[in-house]
This record gives C-alpha cells, structure tokens and sequence, in this order.
C-alpha cells in the first residue's frame, strides 16, 4: 500500500531531527572539547610565565657570578705575590672565594615540558611560545658541556689548593672561604707561584668565558619568551 503523504512527511521531519540531533551532538562535543583545550593551553601557558619568572632570577645570578669570577681572577693575576701576602684577611678570603665561584644555570622546566610534549591543538599564540620554548631548550642543552667543563676544572683547581693546604686543613677540605680565613693571605701568594694551580684557574677562566657566552644566548632567547608571554590576552 502507497504510503500516505502526511506520513512520509512525519517520517522525513522525525529523520531530520534525529541528523540534526545527532550533528548537534558533536558539534557540542567538538566545542566543549576545544574549550577544554583552550583552558589547558591557558593554564601551561600561565604556570610558564611563573616559571620564567623564576629562571630569570636564576640566570641573572649565574651571569652575576660569573663576573665576579672574572674580576677576582683578574685581581688575582695582575697582583704580585707580595701585594697577594699583604692582603687584608678578608680581602684574600673575598678574592679566592670569588675565583671559585661558579653557578650553573638549570633552569625549572616542567612546564615548558609539557607545553612541549603537549598533543592538542594550539593556538597561534601557544605555537609561538612552544617555538620560542623550543629555542630555549635547545640553548640550555647545548651548554651543558661547556658548564661540566667549567666544572670540572674548577674541581681541579680547587684539588691543588687542598693539596697545598693539607697541614692546615685536614684532609684538604675543599671549602675555600675557611681555607682563606684559616690560612690567611699567605696562601694567595703561594698559589700565586703555583704552576699546577696557575694552570687549573686559567683553563677553569677560559672555560668559564666560554660558559658565559652560552649564558648570553639563553638570556637573549629568555628575554623573546618573557616579551611574548607578556603580550598574551589575559582573558
């Protein structure tokens, strides 16, 4: 039997809706989904301007300590050992503390992590951050090396002071602040005519120069995070 037109019509309007019902369904879906997206995105992108933040302090106290490395190295070397042994106590301990310091930068990076590792979606803005996060980290990971090498000689310098003072410091304690003021000035004039620790500082200055460079970098590359985060919609 034909079926009547007021029933096929019935039957049309009912498909129609369940279609319309079933696409409005994802289109819900879909957005509620980029939503979520977009909150998340917010949240990494927020929790990473705290963090760089922190990582600014972070490396604009290596680069500080750097440079105080520098001028007490300089000091140290444009000195003749007379001038070192007739140092104030607490002008020696200040010079070869100093001639010693050395603070790498690791930077926290969690949330860059997962900004990085991140699957979703992101906007224009959360591609540019994860690009100039990108940077970063790479800056970071290629400096590793010249900062174990920085390290290491430092280890090496501070191994002939110990040495030099075993006597006065049992077991060549590698703590140089306490060296200095136990041993006093006389021990800068000595290691002054060291060859083995005159060698040790100067490849742990040039390594430190080396060092700073890679720092200069990761500064620059801090500075185009830092600028773009701040130029993120707050809302």
């Amino acid at each position: 039997m034909p079926m009547d037109r007021k029933r096929f019509n019935r039957m049309l309007g009912e498909g129609a809706v369940i279609v319309i019902s079933i696409l409005l369904a994802f289109w819900i879906d879909a957005w509620w989904g980029a939503k979520q997206d977009s909150v998340r995105e917010k949240a990494i992108l927020e929790s990473i301007n705290s963090e760089s933040l922190e990582n600014q302090v972070e490396l604009d106290r290596a680069i500080q300590r750097f440079a105080e490395s520098t001028l007490a190295v300089d000091a140290f070397f444009n000195m003749t050992p007379q001038e070192l042994g007739a140092l104030p106590p607490d002008s020696a301990e200040m010079i070869l503390g100093d001639m010693f310091g050395t603070y790498t930068y690791d930077p926290q990076n969690a949330s860059s992590q997962a900004l990085l590792s991140i699957s979703q979606s992101l906007s224009d803005e959360g591609l540019n951050i994860r690009q100039k996060v990108s940077t970063l980290q790479r800056l970071v990971d290629d400096s590793s090396e010249e900062a174990d090498a920085h390290w290491e000689w430092t280890l090496k310098a501070l191994h002939v002071l110990a040495l030099s003072s075993v006597e006065s410091v049992p077991g060549g304690a590698a703590f140089v602040s306490t060296m200095a003021s136990r041993l006093g000035p006389q021990v800068m004039s000595e290691l002054r005519t060291n060859d083995d620790f005159i060698a040790a500082i100067m490849v742990k200055h040039s390594t430190g120069f080396a060092y700073q460079s890679e720092l200069a970098g990761i500064s620059g590359a801090l500075d185009e995070l830092r600028s773009a985060l701040s130029e993120l919609d707050p809302d």
